[in-house]
């Protein structure tokens, strides 16, 4: 894989995760670490990989507008970024490891969008029937979707990077 293709996915990635709020103030230096060593490079990259884990989000936010600016961010629409975040997810799970993880995470990011339409929407209708034995076909269509999210992006990002984004290094 050519590294400027690598590079645009990351940014890619990160671009999608932030836009659905899913990156957490204590795995941004661990996301910023991993961008620096995909070739990246910037001051605010720089800062934001230097911090501990347990900076609070005074020290992290004010550098996160010009870290996204230094990995040229994309501005994505909720519905791509929810498939961004499906690939992510499938490079570091496989399908039904963890039961419908990706539903459960969009699901949780829809009340972020004000009614929202695509994907989250269908995220959140989905995840109400999950644990339930109320509708038999909603345990296969919850297969369907879940697998749709995981599998419509093609996606080349570092297993690290994918880590960190998804909070399992």
């Amino acid at each position: 894989m050519h590294p400027l293709y690598m590079e645009r996915d990351d940014a890619v990635a990160v671009s999608a995760f932030a836009k659905l709020h899913q990156i957490r103030t204590n795995q941004w230096p661990m996301v910023a670490a991993w961008l620096l060593m995909s070739g990246f490079d910037g001051q605010a990259l720089v800062s934001v990989a230097a911090l501990d884990r347990s900076a609070t989000a005074w020290d992290v936010e004010p550098l996160v507008p010009d870290l996204m600016s230094e990995i040229g961010a994309f501005s994505l629409d909720p519905n791509d970024a929810a498939l961004i975040l499906g690939a992510t997810y499938a490079k570091v799970e496989p399908e039904g490891a963890a039961q419908h993880a990706v539903i459960r995470v969009l699901a949780r990011a829809a009340p972020e969008f004000d009614n929202p339409e695509g994907w989250l929407s269908e995220c959140n209708h989905a995840e109400e029937f999950l644990d339930c034995d109320c509708d038999a076909d909603s345990a296969a269509r919850a297969d369907d979707l879940e697998h749709t999210l995981r599998s419509t992006v093609p996606l080349e990002i570092t297993s690290g990077l994918a880590d960190a984004l998804t909070g399992r290094e």
